[in-house]
């Protein structure tokens, strides 16, 4: 044969093959690696979000890969994508293109008819069976059952108490007003073994899912199976309750649900989706807004103009309202400001770090292919903090949502956007202005139990929050007082002492001084005083010690540099904080 012929023969195919291989969708993916089959990036991206430094991660993911990237988690192949575009894309997209699909441990511990995982049109029937209780239409008329959850949990866990740890309790506060309002389950032996069922489903979600005795996800899955039976039979009871009592079918979530299961017009929801919808509400719930209402105190804390200014607005609510009188809505459409700041504390602090999402065929996006059946992995932060978005967006502003509408779409979005954004979010809204408002209303009877009188307007705003605050012992002889800077007060407002003498007036400290036990090493302790017996007498024969000024300058330190200091750990949604913590 002739050799060029043979030459010929044996290269063409050669070259197609490699013609094709190039033209083909496989090297047009994402850059990347998936790393190590199954386990891929799962382990570095849990420990990522463990030690807090995830959103550090994606951004460093971003600065090496582009706005878009492959990767592997929880043991599929991942496509990661970032802003604006990327966001509308996740959230607007057709559901024949992208479907809702979390990563295995979400689907089999949550149940895979819940709203996070639905698409398409079921996705639009489950989401209006849920928005026909939690629209705010009906949820007004439950702001005053909300205010009288918060107020038995403050009495049952911060008064009294001179220590309490926030982000524990705000859970607590949080589920309490899910069993409550959306569950309808009093307190009792029920409730609290949902509470341990939901701990441990909530361990066990963020994992690789291998269902082994010694793992948190077959612990996760154990968990998930008896919160499920739990609630099969609050749905029979509820069923029964409206067939032999009548009850309102809007007494609360799951009664609303089952009044809609099994009617002639189709089966709005179905009695496996009630289950799996309830225990998806408990999670959301549970984590979300308790970390936001967490982190709010936390910046009232740490910003005493902001503070001020939602002291004011507090203020201006409680005047009109009699003593032991319940919030309305039309108090809850009154705290603009104090909502901007938890817009803008929902800016820097999203509750959802980022979601996922499932392609239904192979889509080209950025100029590359993301294959069929491939995750995409999407993080709320990485437009939250974009400067070309936000300015300065490492400064904490409100005023950023003086016009919300003015922020570009698909930017802010820390509940989802578009037909995703989370159905619950007008209930998360009203629960933590509710909290916000009590928590006031607590430390203001506290100043006034203290010190006798009780303060108005901006009076006394700047001294009620340190009273919140454990002393720091120093030791008198020797060493001169620390006292606090003076608050930026926002322009036209006006503060109850001089801010050049940067100085709370003594006979606050009078009063201080007999009620508080200083700390022993820790900072940044909320101390509350109201039971303890014998303060007031406590206060005047201190009053008349010569040397009372000296002990009360000995312990005015300023209350930011105690919460700079503070060190000890606190776990905050599978996070840890250390320096700048609040740890109430």
């Amino acid at each position: 044969m002739n050799p060029f012929l043979t030459l010929f023969i044996f290269f063409v195919p050669i070259f197609f093959l490699l013609t094709r291989r190039r033209n083909s969708p496989s090297q047009r993916l994402p850059p990347g690696s998936l790393g190590l089959p199954i386990i891929g990036q799962s382990l570095v991206f849990l420990r990522e979000l463990k030690a807090n430094t995830a959103e550090k991660w994606l951004e460093e993911r971003a600065r090496k890969y582009g706005p878009i990237s492959k990767l592997s988690l929880f043991g599929k192949p991942t496509v990661f994508i970032h802003g604006q575009a990327a966001n509308k894309f996740v959230f607007s997209s057709d559901s024949s293109v992208i479907a809702n699909q979390q990563p295995d441990s979400f689907r089999t511990i949550m149940g895979e008819r819940n709203v996070l995982e639905l698409s398409g049109e079921d996705h639009k029937r489950v989401r209006n069976a849920l928005m026909s209780f939690l629209k705010p239409e009906c949820l007004k008329q439950y702001v005053g059952k909300m205010d009288g959850e918060v107020r038995r949990h403050l009495e049952l866990h911060w008064e009294g108490q001179q220590k309490v740890t926030v982000m524990p309790l705000m859970k607590t506060l949080a589920f309490d007003m899910i069993c409550s309002l959306l569950c309808g389950i009093e307190r009792g032996s029920r409730r609290d073994e949902m509470t341990e069922c939901v701990k441990v489903l909530i361990d066990g979600l963020w994992t690789i899912p291998l269902n082994f005795p010694f793992t948190r996800y077959y612990h996760g899955l154990r968990a998930s199976e008896r919160l499920q039976n739990i609630l099969k039979e609050i749905v029979d009871e509820k069923r029964l309750e409206l067939e032999q009592q009548g009850v309102s079918s809007h007494q609360d979530l799951i009664t609303c649900l089952v009044s809609i299961c099994g009617k002639d017009d189709g089966d709005l929801i179905s009695e496996e989706e009630i289950v799996h919808n309830a225990v998806a509400v408990m999670f959301a719930g549970h984590e979300t807004s308790a970390t936001l209402i967490t982190f709010i105190i936390r910046v009232l804390a740490n910003e005493p103009a902001i503070y001020a200014r939602v002291v004011q607005e507090q203020e201006e609510i409680a005047k009109g309202k009699a003593p032991g009188e319940l919030l309305t809505w039309e108090d809850i459409a009154k705290m603009k400001y104090t909502w901007k700041v938890a817009l803008e504390t929902l800016r820097m602090v999203p509750p959802v770090f980022g979601g996922f999402r499932k392609t239904l065929k192979d889509i080209e996006y950025g100029g590359f292919i993301i294959p069929k059946g491939w995750q995409i992995f999407w993080g709320t932060c990485m437009t939250h903090m974009d400067g070309g978005i936000f300015e300065e967006p490492s400064k904490f502003d409100p005023t950023r949502f003086e016009n919300q509408a003015s922020l570009p779409p698909y930017c802010f979005i820390p509940v989802g956007g578009g037909p995703r954004i989370c159905p619950g979010y007008e209930f998360a809204k009203i629960e933590t202005l509710v909290a916000i408002h009590n928590l006031y209303d607590m430390a203001k009877q506290m100043y006034y139990e203290d010190t006798g009188k009780y303060f108005s307007g901006m009076d006394g705003c700047w001294a009620i929050l340190e009273h919140a605050i454990k002393w720091q012992d120093i030791t008198p002889s020797g060493r001169k007082a620390k006292t606090p800077e003076p608050p930026q007060i926002p322009e036209g407002m006006s503060f109850p002492f001089s801010p050049e003498a940067s100085q709370i007036p003594s006979t606050y400290y009078e009063s201080l001084d007999a009620e508080t036990t200083p700390s022993s090493g820790g900072t940044g302790s909320v101390s509350s005083p109201r039971k303890r017996p014998g303060g007031k007498k406590l206060a005047k024969e201190k009053k008349a010690k010569s040397k009372v000024q000296e002990v009360e300058n000995a312990r005015h330190i300023n209350l930011l540099e105690t919460l700079n200091k503070t060190v000890s750990t606190t776990n905050l949604g599978g996070f840890n904080w250390k320096k700048g913590e609040l740890h109430l």
